[in-house]
């Protein structure tokens, strides 16, 4: 019985994304990635481009014209949110919502839009700006109580008014008041309380206060969720029927073309324009290993923080991420790493939420290294010098990977995220699904089964991993001449087998990670690359 095994054999481990007994606990208890629910597929009537996408039946309005930040949008930028310029997908989506709030905000020119663009690359900015600016409100539509946490400190830091919707808070006459009183810029919400509060709530919030925008952060939720496992992502529609005269923003970093066009459907956004930034990520480097042990597996990445005389204390040497499958896994993993001297700590759904920020505190201030998390551990995290990601076991679909492996190098230094997995991670997958899909349709349990199988080819495939991972959202890797050395394992391998071909007897090691081994001219040569 190797280690995983031990573990997963107790009667007690707690798989991660525990069914809830009822819908309403989403508005106090945080709620965890699950492998992408079964589409819808009315959603294939919509036509989606690089530029625009339409509704069936639609007719896509002329774009305003486009006009540049003013002195006054700029100071704003500066004095509230510390940049000097803005980058240009944001503005292009800012200036289109301002425009229209600007004009006679009629319904009938109104222009939703949908921003797929990378972690890190500022997309919350699009939504903050406008409310702030115009001195209005702004409804935020977010999954997880510890996203509109993280956030809502962002902005209370940066002097910004926010305030976080939740059954607590609205029953707070004081709160309540304050919302009404036109006090707060932003205001953070579930899907399932803005439904279950009804039309009445929102148009009357609408009548005293003008919301300015409806922006719903992580939009691939709608898509993941909203068939099935949270059914009110699936009802947000009503929003949009009931704010007919308010912009909406759908937000995702995580969006291939049929998923695109579900949100789009489900969400019954208006004359959309699709902004799409590349989601190729080239300082990310990626590799697949077979898992043999958390001790032995760690040491072949942890550096030796001390001196040769003290090999028992070990580094990652930089701030690093360890997925694991359940619970009881990073407590175990987590363990292990503290014996071998690594500063780490654990975070899952089962902590509290005032242990859960002690450990994120700790790690984005650096007084840890290391984070052994669940998917727990997921949307939102604001710590651009991520290292390392591991995922210390398979992962559940490859969209879940994507996003976690995109909290790693978001300030554009080289990064590397690693997979170690084995066989009977997936009998351990494969049990998860069966405990969360009993009471589901033959369809949905086939949905899940093919997200299982897409994982297990992508860590099989002798085929570019990156090349994977970014067809499976529907976008192309740029045509090279010859593999990178610094793309994934796959290519890294190939560039060996080309380079042993070009230097025959001659013993030239090219082939570290560390390594870059091509120069402009072709010629071989090495230089460091800090990972």
């Amino acid at each position: 019985m190797d280690d995983d095994d031990e573990i997963l054999s107790s009667p007690d481990v707690y798989y991660e994304d525990d069914v809830l007994g009822s819908e309403s606990d989403y508005d106090n208890i945080d709620c965890e990635n699950i492998p992408q629910l079964s589409l819808t597929t009315e959603a294939d009537n919509c036509q989606v481009t690089t530029q625009t996408a339409c509704l069936p039946n639609q007719t896509t309005q002329p774009s305003p014209p486009h006009f540049p930040p003013n002195q006054s949008h700029l100071e704003v930028l500066k004095s509230k949110f510390n940049h000097n310029e803005f980058r240009a997908k944001q503005w292009k989506i800012i200036s289109v919502i301002l425009d229209y709030l600007n004009s006679s905000r009629d319904p009938s020119k109104i222009i939703d839009q949908f921003f797929i663009a990378p972690s890190g690359f500022g997309k919350s900015i699009c939504y903050q700006f406008v409310p702030v600016y115009t001195n209005s409100l702004a409804l935020v539509i977010s999954p997880l109580k510890s996203l509109m946490l993280d956030q809502f400190r962002l902005m209370t830091e940066s002097g910004i008014s926010a305030v976080i919707l939740s059954p607590t808070s609205i029953k707070s006459g004081k709160t309540l008041a304050r919302l009404f009183n036109s006090e707060f810029n932003i205001a953070y919400i579930t899907p399932e309380l803005c439904i279950n509060r009804g039309q009445e709530f929102i148009l009357d919030l609408h009548s005293k206060v003008r919301i300015c925008l409806v922006a719903i952060d992580e939009a691939h939720c709608v898509s993941c969720w909203g068939h099935d496992f949270r059914p009110k992502y699936g009802r947000l529609s009503l929003l949009r029927e009931w704010l007919s005269d308010v912009p909406f923003l759908a937000l995702t970093a995580t969006a291939g073309n049929f998923v695109t066009k579900d949100i789009i459907q489900s969400l019954s956004l208006k004359n959309t324009k699709l902004h799409r930034i590349k989601l190729n990520r080239p300082n990310l480097y990626f590799e697949v290993h077979n898992k043999q042990g958390i001790d032995h597996d760690m040491k072949k990445l942890l550096r030796n923080a001390n001196s040769p005389s003290l090999p028992e204390k070990y580094s990652f040497g930089g701030p690093c991420i360890v997925y694991c499958l359940t619970r009881d896994l990073t407590e175990y993993y987590c363990k292990h790493l503290k014996n071998l001297g690594v500063k780490c700590d654990s975070y899952h759904a089962g902590m509290n939420d005032r242990d859960r920020k002690e450990t994120y505190d700790k790690f984005v201030r650096g007084e840890i290294e290391c984070i052994v998390a669940t998917v727990a551990f997921g949307m939102g995290i604001d710590k651009p010098d991520v290292r390392i990601i591991i995922h210390y076991g398979a992962p559940k679909d490859l969209e879940s990977y994507m996003q976690e492996a995109g909290r790693a190098g978001r300030d554009c230094s080289p990064s590397r995220c690693i997979i170690f997995y084995r066989s009977s991670d997936f009998r351990l997958i494969n049990r998860i699904l069966v405990s969360k899909t009993r009471k589901q349709s033959p369809a949905y349990i086939q949905h899940c089964s093919n997200l299982v199988k897409k994982v297990q080819s992508f860590l099989t495939s002798n085929e570019c991993r990156r090349k994977q991972l970014l067809a499976n959202l529907d976008e192309e890797l740029p045509v090279v001449s010859n593999p990178s050395n610094d793309c994934c394992d796959i290519c890294s391998s190939c560039c060996r087998s080309i380079l042993k071909r070009q230097h025959s007897g001659n013993e030239v090691d090219l082939f570290s990670i560390n390594q870059v081994t091509e120069d402009t001219d072709g010629s071989s040569s090495s230089k460091k690359k800090k990972v």
